[in-house]
């Protein structure tokens, strides 16, 4: 589950369902048609700690978005790169994030997503 906030703050949530396909390759299909209409989302990881993401335009082939995520050898945290390209192939975003866990002190689980 994902949330999403755009530019005049209002948010929502997508989940994602994820349809292995092969050893370390999957496909996502999102709960939200109209967010993944017309795209294929295929994620393979690549060694322990690296999972690459890639989202392609079934129409026109293009590449829309591929991610990078890097997780720590203990997986607490997380580096991700993102570029998002139009649908002509151009790239128009860059996003980098550094994402950790964060721990409820008392029972060591996972805080609640928001």
């Amino acid at each position: 589950k994902q949330l999403f906030t755009n530019k005049i703050g209002m948010s929502n949530s997508r989940t994602f369902h994820y349809i292995p396909q092969s050893n370390a390759t999957l496909y996502a299909e999102a709960d939200d048609p109209e967010f993944m209409e017309d795209t294929i989302m295929k994620i393979e990881e690549l060694g322990s700690n690296v999972l690459v993401l890639t989202a392609v335009n079934a129409t026109t082939g293009q590449v829309v978005v591929t991610e990078t995520i890097t997780c720590s050898a203990d997986f607490h945290s997380r580096v991700r790169t993102v570029q998002r390209f139009d649908s002509f192939g151009e790239l128009y975003g860059i996003i980098i994030c550094k994402e950790k866990k964060v721990l409820d002190i008392e029972t060591g689980a996972l805080t609640p997503f928001p």
